[in-house]
């Protein structure tokens, strides 16, 4: 339900929203435990979650635009599903592939991508870096850029490669 409610409030306007955000909190805050919002809210939890799994397929089935052992790039349509799963898919990727970093991007009307990234789940750290160098922002292991201009989509992918071009596992070591 969590991933459900998460995967929700993606996106770059109301429009693109299953549910806008006040009215699920109103249906939350009256159902006091997750249990009873599933029982209770049942066509919403249900629309919720059978979209959250259509949207996961959708997005599978786009194959990387660059993949090596250090990082994947996935291109996703400019498609509300692809605004609302940008997230969710990304952690997912991550979950999958924990040595692998992750990016995905969503080339918007304006001609300006979305972008989405995490980091290896086992050296959880450069997202924030890679990002900030275009404008973005966020944490070392999710960062996002909400408008990455075109032309500089080459300098990105440049960057993001070399951010994450070694993989080397910190927890690994002892001190």
């Amino acid at each position: 339900m969590g991933e459900c409610i998460n995967y929700n409030s993606y996106g770059t306007n109301e429009i693109d929203l299953l549910y806008h955000p006040s009215l699920l909190y109103k249906l939350l805050k009256y159902n006091y435990n997750p249990f009873d919002f599933i029982s209770n809210e049942a066509s919403v939890y249900n629309k919720l979650l059978d979209s959250y799994s259509s949207d996961i397929r959708k997005a599978k089935a786009i194959l990387p635009e660059i993949e090596n052992d250090n990082v994947s790039i996935v291109i996703l349509p400019d498609q509300p599903w692809s605004r609302r799963v940008i997230g969710v898919y990304a952690n997912l990727l991550m979950y999958g592939d924990k040595n692998r970093a992750h990016a995905l991007m969503i080339l918007n009307k304006n001609r300006d991508y979305l972008v989405g990234v995490r980091a290896p789940y086992n050296n959880k750290s450069g997202a924030d870096i890679v990002c900030s160098m275009f404008g973005g922002g966020g944490r070392r292991g999710a960062a996002g850029i909400n408008n990455l201009p075109k032309q500089h989509k080459n300098n990105f992918i440049k960057e993001f490669k070399k951010q994450f071009s070694t993989n080397t596992i910190m927890s690994d070591f002892k001190c």
